[in-house]
């Protein structure tokens, strides 16, 4: 896997590459994540943030992540991803703005040509 233009969000994968989102470290979030992969089944949904989620890359895919704040600040989490044929390690961080009751942001993968 490798990062594309230096964005943690944008990642170009080997054909048939699997790759590996974790939540890395949180502080004050909901303990549900809510994943969701493009396509008609948008799997796997909600997940616990200490359980990883996996996918294999054989055309250009986006994974939709939000994680929600049960408080009005001081929520932080790091996301990472990684790919089973080796290469970048992703890393995205982000902290909870005043007010702020979600985060949400997209994975890009696309396949090496």
């Amino acid at each position: 896997m490798k990062i594309v233009g230096g964005n943690p969000l944008r990642l170009e994968c080997e054909a048939g590459e699997t790759v590996t989102v974790r939540v890395l470290n949180s502080i004050k979030i909901l303990d549900l994540v809510n994943y969701k992969w493009d396509g008609p089944d948008n799997l796997p949904g909600p997940t616990h943030k200490d359980t990883p989620i996996s996918g294999a890359i054989d055309r250009r895919r986006t994974l939709g992540v939000q994680i929600n704040y049960p408080e009005d600040s001081g929520g932080s989490f790091t996301m990472q991803a990684t790919g089973d044929h080796g290469g970048d390690v992703s890393t995205h961080q982000d902290e909870q703005a005043d007010g702020e009751e979600f985060s949400q942001f997209f994975y890009i993968f696309t396949v090496a040509q």
